[in-house]
């Protein structure tokens, strides 16, 4: 395997771009809460001007001509969490969409086909594909088009581990927005991340 290109991307541009895959053979989605506080903490001295930018690390990306397939190599938990968060963002743009705010629903729509894809029965759009173990969960819980809340009863502890990453970013936007009473503002808040 050799490399084909380096260089330096936004996240929006690498996710944007194309569909990946996660090959069965990585490991199964482990970030637990350390990760995740501390990727908070680096997107939240973004948004209050303590630093520009966060170096997400390096991705390394194998394309597949067999199976016509970008599969990532090396990064595969950082891209996972990425979807992960949007999705609590995607979530919170529609419940600020159904409380009245017209312009929310549009910032859903494009969070869904720009970084997420969709999912539904008759629809497979999906952005990232994880590996066997976690994929049927990853996309019900995080790309289906109503990202519902699934039972963890039987649920591997990866699958968990997806469920409470999506409740932590859930949850963390939520408290950066309540910082305000009015819609209007809780929207531009969030429209900051």
């Amino acid at each position: 395997m050799s490399i084909i290109n380096s260089n330096f991307r936004s996240l929006g541009s690498y996710i944007m771009e194309n569909i990946y895959k996660i090959p069965n053979y990585q490991r199964e989605y482990s970030w637990e809460e350390t990760e995740l506080e501390d990727l908070w903490m680096d997107l939240s001295q973004i948004i209050n001007g303590e630093t520009e930018s966060h170096f997400f690390g390096q991705i390394v990306i194998h394309v597949d001509k067999k199976e016509k397939a970008k599969l990532i190599i090396d990064g595969q938990q950082r891209t996972s969490t990425a979807v992960i968060f949007l999705a609590a963002m995607r979530e919170l743009f529609t419940e600020m969409y159904n409380a009245g705010w017209d312009d929310a629903q549009f910032d859903a729509q494009d969070i869904t086909t720009k970084f997420i894809g969709r999912y539904t029965q008759t629809r497979d759009e999906r952005k990232l594909i994880l590996g066997e173990n976690d994929k049927s969960y990853f996309s019900n819980r995080i790309q289906s088009v109503s990202s519902e809340q699934l039972g963890l009863q039987k649920a591997t502890k990866s699958q968990k581990r997806i469920n409470f990453a999506y409740n932590y970013f859930y949850k963390k936007l939520e408290e950066e927005i309540n910082s305000s009473d009015f819609l209007e503002d809780k929207y531009g808040l969030l429209k900051t991340f």
